[in-house]
Formats: C-alpha cells, sequence, structure tokens
C-alpha cells in the first residue's frame, strides 16, 4: 500500500508445511534440498507436499538445491518444478574453478541443453523493455 506496488509475487520457502502462511500471502512455495552429491532425484516427495498444502495448485519450486536434478526423471515422475536455484560454493565451483563433485558435467549439459528448462539466453531482454532502454 505504501508504495502502490501491485505486480508482486510472493515466494514462501516452505521447509515446513507449518510455516505456509496462508493462501491470501503466497504466489508460489518453495523447499531447499541439499542431497548427497551426484544424486540427481526429481525429489517426488518435496514437490508432493509442497502441492498438497492448503493452497493445492499453487507453483512449486526448487528455491535452493546442491546437485542439478535429472530433468528427465523429474519429467517422467510428473515433478514438474518452476525453476531451480542451484547453490554456487562447493556445489558448483571449488577454489575458483568448476567442481564435478555434486553434479557432473554430463548432467549439467543434459539438463541445461533441454528443451524443456529456459535458462537466460532463452529469455527476452526484460528489463530493458521495462525501463524503456
Amino acid at each position: 500500500d505504501v508504495y502502490r506496488c501491485n505486480n508482486l509475487i510472493w515466494v514462501c520457502n516452505c521447509q515446513d508445511p507449518d510455516w505456509y502462511p496462508g493462501d491470501d500471502y503466497v504466489d508460489i512455495v518453495g523447499v531447499d534440498v541439499y542431497t548427497l552429491p551426484r544424486q540427481y532425484a526429481p525429489l517426488t516427495d518435496k514437490f508432493t507436499e509442497l502441492t498438497e498444502y492448503p493452497g493445492k495448485g499453487k507453483i512449486a519450486a526448487l528455491t535452493e538445491n546442491g546437485v542439478v536434478p535429472d530433468i528427465d526423471r523429474c519429467l517422467q515422475a510428473n515433478v514438474h518444478w518452476s525453476w531451480f536455484c542451484t547453490w554456487n560454493e562447493e556445489y558448483v565451483v571449488k577454489d575458483g574453478t568448476y567442481s564435478p563433485e555434486y553434479t557432473e558435467p554430463e548432467m549439467l549439459r543434459k539438463v541445461y541443453d533441454s528443451d524443456t528448462v529456459l535458462t537466460l539466453e532463452d529469455l527476452p531482454p526484460l528489463r530493458n523493455e521495462m525501463i524503456g532502454e
């Protein structure tokens, strides 16, 4: 009300269903998941838990992850994360260079080259359009 913002999207990082503040306050539900190295599971249990909160039909996001999930396994399990955000640090880069400790290079290529995954290069220049440049 103070700043007259009417285009905000509220993301609730709900590590526990008890943290869910209610449908009136949440547009997207998310969870952080850090698995063992090279465990490329679609995280079906977490996805199902998020989509069964009181406000069924909310968009589900993997708000932080250590290992990149295998996109083919996600699709086979009908797990459609709206986005995933891989934590950098030791999960991708170690001592200033790429580290395959958590996600192998073949898996990174497979996920980021998938037709069902959007990357920064797939998006239009939204910032420039919004500020009129």
